[in-house]
């Protein structure tokens, strides 16, 4: 039996949506009639709407996504799409009126609404009696010069000494500042630079920063941004590296050979051996006892001194005076 489920979806997602498609049946529209005085009998008719059928296919309006949208399952939508095609062919097979329940029949392309007023959102409204009022002339007064602004020709101002010439010499003012300071900041930078890499020896007194890199060495020996420093606290992996156990002082000739209880405090670790060299030469120059060894790969150096006869932390504020401002004890050999 035809009409006892989908119809009332029809009739809802009209309401809502103002047309539904039904694939292979076509497409129900709402179509609107605004309100409208009629002057002959003096009323105003409310709007109003109607239904039209059309077979065109309005792909943006299928009934089974219009439910979806309203929140129902897509399961439960396709099930109603698919019984009212069903119903439809089977009342073309027929040959009898495909009939919404309660709502008309579609028959040879043509919808007739089972009762007027079905389809009508405004349904309730009525004419209303509507008596126009006529203006009395005398009520309407115009303004005899409201024509004097527009045959007047407007003179265009004219414009300062302010605006030609304070304003253009102020501004280029400003911007000649901007570029003279920026001109010196530069050249000051550029001093600084030429400073910094001024020769091997004074790049080696600036402050060397902490990092991680583990950049490639190349060919020119980089003097700066090469020395690296540990935490103080950082363990040594004695396994991996076995810094203390492999690593052998490079003893200056002018020092006796054995020293007492020996600590090692850290100049600096290098990824570049020119620069560990250079380094090592600085320390000998100076008559320590020089200490070498690697660790994550980098080569540290630094200076073994007697701890039994040296007071560490003195001799650190000396080496640090001396060499770097960072340089640090082995945290196992004091």
């Amino acid at each position: 039996m035809q009409n006892q489920v989908y119809s009332r979806y029809i009739y809802q997602m009209l309401m809502e949506y103002g047309r539904v498609c039904i694939p292979s049946v076509g497409t129900f529209i709402l179509v609107y009639t605004e309100a409208k005085i009629d002057r002959s009998t003096a009323s105003i008719s409310p709007p109003s709407s109607a239904i039209n059928f059309s077979t065109t296919m309005d792909d943006d309006f299928i009934i089974s996504g219009l439910l979806i949208e309203s929140g129902m399952s897509k399961e439960h939508a396709h099930l109603v799409e698919n019984l009212a095609v069903q119903d439809y062919k089977l009342a073309k097979e027929k040959n009898i009126p495909f009939e919404l329940s309660g709502l008309g029949n579609l028959v040879n392309q043509v919808f007739l609404e089972k009762e007027a007023g079905t389809f009508n959102r405004f349904y309730g409204l009525n004419e209303v009696p509507a008596i126009p009022v006529v203006a009395k002339a005398g009520q309407v007064k115009h303004d005899e010069t409201y024509l004097y602004h527009l045959n007047k020709i407007q003179q265009p101002k004219e414009k300062s000494f302010f605006h030609y010439f304070f304003w253009p010499a102020l501004i280029s003012a400003i911007t000649m500042v901007v570029i003279l300071l920026w001109l010196f900041n530069d050249r000051n930078h550029a001093s600084e630079q030429t400073a910094n890499t001024s020769g091997p020896e004074e790049s080696i007194h600036e402050p060397l920063m902490p990092s991680d890199s583990t950049e490639m060495d190349t060919n020119a020996i980089s003097q700066t941004n090469d020395t690296v420093l540990f935490p103080e606290n950082a363990l040594i992996d004695l396994e991996e590296d076995n810094i203390i156990n492999e690593a052998e002082p490079v003893k200056n000739t002018g020092q006796p050979e054995k020293i007492g209880p020996s600590c090692v405090i850290i100049v600096g670790a290098f990824k570049n051996a020119a620069n560990a060299n250079r380094m090592i030469k600085r320390i000998t120059s100076k008559g320590y006892v020089v200490y070498s060894g690697t660790h994550n790969g980098f080569k540290r150096v630094g200076i073994t001194y007697d701890c039994s006869t040296i007071d560490p932390a003195v001799f650190r504020i000396k080496v640090r005076e001396q060499f770097n401002s960072q340089a640090w004890h082995l945290h196992d050999t004091i």
